[in-house]
């Protein structure tokens, strides 16, 4: 879709207002408006967000990781990371996945040495994708530190919300441009 379609059914628009009567003008003005905000693709969805939950398994000594992104604004993030054009689907190779989330979802210890994120699959749901991964964590999970900067070199307006549950309590936070890690507690 895009701007060449747009122009011809913008030109196509004109050429009827001219021709047909007003009544007529205002009922293809609504299929027109209709025709044109479908070929947006920048548009595809107003809110910019990604949402990543964080749970702790004290037996295995893992952080398991679920983060929900919109397919298309994945893809084009993965594909200016890696140098790849993403397909048409959105659809992006694990490898190039796992590589942008390694640079841009982080996990640290009190000292702020990264953990290692190991790349536990992906599944789509529609327009969203969920993304696991997870990693080993020894120390206690109030030390832990998160930085969720996800899709920020792609919208000005992206927000990021990271909600965990460890050591059984629930906490919630929110990553914008510009933020560093910080503790959840």
């Amino acid at each position: 879709m895009g701007f060449r379609k747009a122009t011809v059914v913008s030109r196509t628009y004109l050429w009827h207002c001219r021709l047909w009567p007003r009544p007529r003008s205002l009922a293809l003005s609504l299929v027109a408006f209709v025709a044109l905000s479908g070929t947006r693709e920048v548009d595809a969805h107003p809110i910019h967000t990604t949402l990543a939950q964080l749970t702790y398994d004290a037996t295995s000594r893992t952080v398991v990781v679920s983060l929900r992104v919109f397919a298309d604004d994945f893809a084009i993030a993965v594909g200016r990371h890696s140098g790849v054009t993403p397909a048409p689907d959105h659809s992006v190779s694990a490898a190039a996945a796992h590589q942008y989330l390694r640079s841009t979802f982080l996990l640290a210890d009190a000292r702020g040495r990264l953990l290692p994120l190991e790349w536990n699959g992906a599944r789509r749901s529609g327009d969203v994708v969920w993304l696991t991964l997870r990693a080993q964590w020894g120390g206690a999970p109030r030390d832990m530190r998160v930085l969720s900067a996800l899709l920020f070199e792609v919208h000005a307006d992206q927000v990021n919300i990271v909600q965990s549950t460890l050591s059984g309590k629930g906490t919630s936070a929110l990553f914008t441009r510009g933020d560093r890690a910080r503790a959840l507690r």
